[in-house]
């Protein structure tokens, strides 16, 4: 690995019988998009830098239970499915008000546990915590 977005190898078969040459490299599907820069088109940055340690702050909120902040941190109004159905969320007071309906258990996991590097990006957004 020379750089971080590729990796070029050799690929031997079990009996080193065949090799073949690879190259594997970090691309987009955003059309424009460039290394370093993956975020710039859905969110307007220059850096993923900035967009990563925004996601890192985020990400500290909830897993400290820092409602105040992260309810700072949203424009709203936002939709949010709480019980299984979409609710909206007006303001900041609203927001704190559900935190524990929006934040469950489960969801403070899968967000403690998500790496902040290499987000998966599109024209809508990025999306962090991606569960599946």
């Amino acid at each position: 690995m020379n750089t971080v977005d590729k990796i070029v190898g050799t690929w031997i078969s079990a009996d080193n019988k065949k090799s073949y040459p690879f190259t594997l490299s970090l691309e987009s599907i955003i059309t424009g998009a460039q290394y370093g820069k993956r975020y710039a088109l859905p969110v307007g940055t220059e850096s993923d830098q900035d967009v990563e340690n925004f996601v890192s702050e985020i990400q500290n909120y909830v897993v400290n239970d820092n409602r105040k902040q992260l309810a700072e941190q949203v424009s709203y109004p936002i939709k949010v499915k709480v019980n299984n159905k979409v609710t909206q969320i007006e303001n900041e007071d609203d927001f704190i008000r559900n935190y524990n309906k929006i934040f469950n258990e489960n969801f403070k996991k899968v967000i403690s546990n998500a790496y902040t590097k290499y987000m998966f990006v599109n024209y809508q957004g990025i999306i962090f915590g991606l569960v599946r």
